[in-house]
C-alpha cells in the first residue's frame, strides 16, 4: 500500500477529543486535522471567555491525544502487513539462506 493510500485511509478516520464533561468536543481527522466543533448550549451562558478558550483548546489537546494513539495502532499494524508481505514474497523467491546472501 502506498504513502498516500495510508494518508486517504487516516484522513478517514475520526477521534473526539471533549473537555469540561463534554461541554466542547472537537473531531480531529487521523492526519491531526479540526474537522468539526461542537458546543454545548451550556457553554454560551458563560460571560468567561478565557473558561471557553481554556475548554476549547483543552478539548482540541484531548482529540490530538486521541488522534496520535489511534495512527500509532494503525500505522503499527500497516507496518507489520507491510513486513509481512516482503518477507512472504522473499520466502516465495526462494530467498532467505539465513539473511547472509540476500
Amino acid at each position: 500500500m502506498a504513502l498516500t493510500e495510508w494518508q486517504q485511509e487516516l484522513a478517514k478516520m475520526e477521534y473526539v477529543g471533549e473537555a469540561a464533561a463534554g461541554l466542547i468536543k472537537v473531531r480531529i481527522n487521523g492526519l491531526g486535522f479540526p474537522i468539526a466543533v461542537e458546543i454545548d448550549d451550556g457553554v454560551f451562558n458563560s460571560k468567561d471567555k478565557q473558561f471557553i478558550s481554556d475548554v476549547f483548546v483543552a478539548a482540541c489537546i484531548d482529540g490530538i491525544k486521541k488522534a496520535d494513539a489511534g495512527v500509532a495502532e494503525y500505522m503499527s499494524k500497516k507496518l507489520v502487513e507491510a513486513y509481512d508481505q516482503a518477507l512472504y514474497e522473499k520466502i516465495d523467491k526462494g530467498g532467505l539462506d539465513g539473511g547472509y546472501n540476500n
